[in-house]
């Protein structure tokens, strides 16, 4: 029986091959389990594992996930040092770059009516507590 992946799976497939990992060794890398690593084979479209994935790998995040771009991750040595990101990190930045600014207003106006709901709710209690107390000097 020919098995038919999709082709997210087939490149994380091929990847985990070249790597010569197993799916529980590599699943155990990321923190998932093995069995959802292997429906992400078979049947996976992507996943917010992909970045540590293509870390483990060896492979560029963009390739893992949208087979774009070169298959395996750019040695960022020449480029200029950003302390506290990792390699992973500055690749998704770079996909986000690639997002077309429609897209990204969007997306930063759900987050901004997010954030305006969480703070509707969180600002009633928050006026209820007393600001400031008097001393007893001053009240005389």
């Amino acid at each position: 029986m020919l098995l038919m992946r999709t082709e997210f799976g087939q490149r994380l497939f091929d990847a985990r091959k070249e790597a010569e990992l197993t799916q529980v060794a590599l699943s155990s890398h990321v923190g998932m389990q093995q069995a959802t690593y292997s429906a992400l084979e078979t049947s996976g479209q992507g996943s917010v594992f992909t970045p540590l994935l293509a870390d483990k790998l060896g492979v560029s995040v963009s390739w893992l996930a949208y087979g774009t771009g070169e298959r395996h991750a750019v040695n960022k040595g020449s480029a200029p040092a950003h302390k506290g990101f990792s390699p992973a990190a500055l690749e998704i930045a770079d996909l986000y770059d690639m997002i077309p600014a429609p897209d990204k207003i969007r997306r930063a106006q759900a987050y901004a009516s997010a954030t305006q709901a969480i703070l509707a709710v969180l600002q009633p209690a928050a006026a209820t507590e007393p600001t400031t107390t008097r001393s007893k000097k001053q009240s005389v």
